[in-house]
């Protein structure tokens, strides 16, 4: 992946969060209860200072660790809201992949550090319909953080759903170092 990463179009290094506020659709919440919140959105329109305009672009939204998770959110469900956006970024270190290239193969355009205090939901405008497939991934993930231990439910999510969010460095790495394994 380091090798691949060094042929493609250079991504900004540490780039400046940019203070936004954005309206969309909630797209997945698969991730909505895990240890570091996040939804993946697509947004409509922006709007940076003064400047307002129609935008057509996914972004993870990222909510606070010490916040109240947006378990609240489903897929299909329009908000407004604000936080500082970032675009993927390219800190390379020699024989690693650039780590917003995750980003980009999620086909997301950045991450947006939600303000818990901005959200607001707006009237549903009926123009997309039921995404019919996030409500059931919603469900599942919901399902399996409800009878599973948290850790349990992270690993299950990620093996389930392709989720890979709340699960440690130390539980992906198990599996490679246990001598349960062949």
């Amino acid at each position: 992946a380091a090798e691949a990463d060094r042929v493609a179009r250079p991504l900004p290094v540490h780039p400046r969060p940019v203070r936004v506020f954005v309206e969309g659709r909630v797209l997945d919440t698969t991730a909505a209860d895990a240890v570091r919140a996040s939804l993946i959105f697509e947004v409509r329109s922006a709007r940076v200072g003064k400047a307002a305009v129609p935008a057509t672009a996914r972004v993870l939204l990222r909510w606070p660790g010490d916040g109240l998770p947006p378990g609240w959110a489903l897929p299909g469900i329009s908000l407004r809201l604000g936080g500082a956006y970032r675009p993927p970024e390219d800190a390379r270190n020699p024989g690693v992949a650039a780590p917003g290239r995750w980003l980009e193969r999620l086909g997301l355009d950045g991450t947006i550090d939600v303000d818990p205090t901005s959200v607001s939901v707006l009237a549903d405008r009926g123009d997309d319909g039921i995404l019919w497939g996030g409500l059931i991934r919603h469900r599942l993930a919901r399902v399996l953080s409800e009878d599973l231990s948290a850790p349990v439910a992270a690993v299950a999510r990620g093996l389930a759903l392709g989720a890979r969010e709340g699960i440690t460095p130390a539980e992906r790495t198990r599996p490679r170092t246990s001598k349960s394994f062949p």
